[in-house]
């Protein structure tokens, strides 16, 4: 009797060994795809912000990628690219004293995500381009950079 049971004596550390990547990999997975999800949104929402300052005051691109930059967190300011058209389909030019109302202005943020565990560096690569970009119509073509009409900030 003794004997039988020294022998299993090391079953349940084998199993444990076996399953432990697969356990560490679902872990760090979820921690990463959160990550990756936490810099989506807040990338998303700065170019939305960014684009509704714009709206108010698009020659001033300043005060855009100061919106822009006012609204990311947790991860380093950006520099977004602005440009204008004057609707889809139609030429994109950059020289803000030629946006006039009834155009639109798009602000388009570029970044590279980095694996946050060096566990998940071999799955991710050098890490996830992620491009954002967002487009409205220019509201008015004066300056003062004040919130987009009808949405005070808070």
């Amino acid at each position: 009797m003794n004997k039988k049971r020294g022998v299993r004596r090391g079953q349940g550390l084998v199993e444990f060994a076996l399953i432990l990547p697969v356990l560490l990999l679902i872990i760090f997975g979820t921690i990463e795809f959160g990550h990756i999800l936490f810099i989506y949104v807040n990338l998303s929402n700065a170019a939305r912000e960014g684009t509704r300052f714009g709206i108010v005051d698009p020659q001033n691109q300043a005060g855009i990628t100061d919106a822009v930059n006012g609204r990311i967190a947790l991860i380093d300011p950006v520099v977004p690219t602005i440009e204008y058209d004057s609707g889809p389909g139609t030429a994109v030019f950059t020289d803000p004293t030629l946006a006039k109302p009834g155009n639109r202005v798009g602000v388009r943020i570029d970044y590279v995500i980095e694996p946050l565990t060096p566990f998940m560096a071999p799955f991710l690569g050098g890490g996830l381009t992620f491009q954002t970009e967002n487009w409205r119509t220019i509201q008015s073509a004066g300056v003062g950079g004040g919130p987009a009409p009808g949405n005070p900030l808070p």
